[in-house]
């Protein structure tokens, strides 16, 4: 399931817990359920935090080794 995906059931979660007359144990249950799910979005917003900082560095790379292409051409 993917972080878009899984925020809708957030969502509906939400939804659930607000608009109906449920019990105790019930609410219990589909606090549970929304705690596990955010689990999983954090999860996934973790890694790519990680992927992220990787393709920027090496972005910064190839920016910095083209800036000191430029500045030989100029010399």
């Amino acid at each position: 399931m993917n972080l878009e995906e899984l925020l809708q059931k957030l969502d509906d979660i939400v939804k659930t817990l607000e608009s109906q007359n449920l019990s105790l144990d019930e609410c219990v249950k589909e606090f549970d359920k929304g705690v596990n799910i955010s689990k999983k979005c954090i999860s996934i917003l973790e890694e790519n935090k990680g992927k992220i900082t990787e393709l920027k560095k090496e972005m910064d790379k190839i920016c910095e080794y083209e800036l000191n292409l430029e500045n030989d051409k100029l010399k």
